[in-house]
């Protein structure tokens, strides 16, 4: 922060810092204070995270303003993503940082909070006028509560009329003294100016609440705790920023750690792991959204398969042929429509799973294939924009697929052993990725007897078949994905970003 204040410099790379001064406060900084055992830094250890999503977020507003960036692309993001991320912090920091630098983004187009990016005044003239609407509000209301000691038949309304007007009109109260002609009641129109007050008060004052919470007001206070070394020394500064810095809100997060999930084969319950009987059930009616928590299981496979591959991805091809199945099952991964693909390797993992329904195995492997497997289906069927090649292609595969399975299964909620299932989604259905699904799973179920060793090589696909179909040039789309809450994919996308990685490669690897 702070360098709209030093002497910039334009040069054929771009504008550059001439000159600093104080005021700058950079990444560097902040992580020479850390080193150099600041003890705000050590109490709150997570405001260096924070610097770090906010210096990202710098870099990802530049995606969004649709500029060109010449580091994307190179093998030094690449690096710089591993070793200042990656390689420093376990996944659920990483994606946590992610989150935050994605909810900046989001507050800096959708929101009023990131008025401190415009000047440290800003923000302060915002709580004064809020706090003059709010002391307003509290002095008016005492004046129009006092209505409400008159008598509530107290009009609203008093004429003068020099006519005498029928005793027999009770319609209009009138009083024969004064000629004064009275109307309505005072109520109708106390009643919603009062309450129109009160919502303005507590619009007003959340409005305050809001910004004191929210990470722009923190990085903004933090950054004037940096360059005042005053303030550093001083224990009751510390103290009181310490404090200051506690203060959160958690419904105001825009990533709430969730993953959406559906799915079309069978109603599981990959969470929990209990699988009493060898038996799937199956049901006719629309399939259900499921929201869970994300596992770190999911996110340290994401991490680990990103690592591995260094800015090379594949469609999955890559975990088929290391762990020596590939050249068996390739031929499901040679469709060039990722819709296609992904249905087909959804069906052929809850196959694989009830070939092992016996089994309560609960291992990290499981849960990140059938999590991730679920996820990709939810995409498909809610955000599909998300997804490449096409949005309208991949909801209607979606629908037609969900439908073909219905039918198969038609007649209400059924148990299926494994054979029969197998029989049913290859012989009565009538798509062919049904059939291409029911296929693969049981070449699965055939070639890996080993449980164990089949999830977790149904895991590194899964793993590798997210971070595919994460980049992606359609910035517009992650934008308008904010209504159903920032998603997995999307933090995925930004990762990607600064990782060099911008584009999916047009071949695959091949035996």
């Amino acid at each position: 922060m702070g360098e709209e204040k030093q002497e910039i410099e334009k040069t054929f790379h771009g504008y550059t810092i001439k000159k600093r001064n104080n005021s700058l406060v950079t990444i560097d900084r902040v992580w020479q204070m850390a080193t150099d055992n600041d003890i705000l830094l050590a109490r709150c250890p997570w405001l260096r995270d924070l610097c770090l999503s906010f210096a990202l977020f710098k870099l990802l507003k530049h995606q969004f303003a649709k500029c060109h960036v010449t580091v994307f692309g190179s093998i030094n993001a690449f690096n710089f993503v591993l070793n200042v991320l990656v390689n420093k912090g376990n996944p659920d920091t990483v994606f946590r940082v992610i989150a935050d630098e994605v909810s900046f983004v989001l507050d800096y187009y959708y929101s009023s909070l990131p008025t401190s990016s415009f000047g440290r005044l800003l923000p302060v003239l915002n709580i004064i006028v809020s706090l003059s609407i709010i002391i307003w509000c509290l002095l008016v209301m005492p004046r129009m509560s006092m209505f409400f000691i008159r008598p509530l038949s107290h009009s609203q309304i008093w004429c003068f009329t020099p006519c005498k007007l029928p005793k027999d009109i009770e319609a209009i109260r009138w009083n024969m003294d004064n000629h004064m002609l009275y109307f309505g009641n005072l109520v109708l129109s106390f009643l919603p100016t009062f309450l129109l007050i009160v919502a303005v008060i507590f619009v007003e004052a959340w409005q305050i609440i809001s910004y004191l919470c929210s990470n722009w007001f923190k990085l903004t206070l933090f950054s004037s705790y940096v360059t005042h070394v005053s303030w550093q020394q001083s224990p009751c500064m510390r103290r009181l920023f310490g404090l200051v810095l506690k203060f959160k809100i958690k419904f105001m997060q825009n990533w709430t750690d969730q993953m959406g999930q559906i799915s079309l084969v069978a109603h599981s319950q990959p969470e929990k792991c209990v699988l009493s009987q060898p038996f799937f059930y199956f049901s006719s009616p629309r399939p259900r959204v499921r929201r869970i928590n994300i596992p770190s299981e999911v996110k340290a496979s994401i991490i680990d398969t990103l690592k591995s591959s260094k800015g090379c991805l594949s469609k999955g091809t890559a975990a088929l042929l290391d762990n020596g199945i590939g050249n068996h099952v390739l031929w499901a991964c040679e469709e060039q429509d990722i819709s296609h693909i992904i249905l087909v390797w959804h069906i052929a993992t809850d196959i694989f799973k009830a070939g092992h329904g016996a089994s309560t195995d609960c291992s990290a492997d499981k849960k990140t294939a059938m999590h991730m497997s679920q996820y990709c289906v939810y995409m498909m069927a809610s955000t599909p924009e998300l997804l490449p090649p096409d949005k309208g292609w991949s909801k209607k595969l979606y629908k037609i697929v969900s439908e073909d399975i219905k039918h198969t299964f038609a007649g209400g909620s059924v148990s299926v052993e494994y054979d029969i299932m197998v029989q049913l989604l290859g012989e009565e259905s009538r798509h062919e990725v049904v059939k291409r699904g029911a296929r693969l799973g049981k070449q699965l179920v055939e070639l890996i007897p080993d449980e164990e060793t089949g999830w977790h090589i149904l895991a590194c696909f899964w793993s590798e078949l997210i971070l595919y179909v994460a980049p992606s040039h359609n910035v517009n789309a992650h934008k308008k994905a904010r209504a159903h809450g920032t998603e997995l994919v999307t933090l995925i996308w930004a990762l990607l970003r600064h990782a060099g990685v911008i584009d999916r490669p047009d071949t695959q690897v091949v035996p």
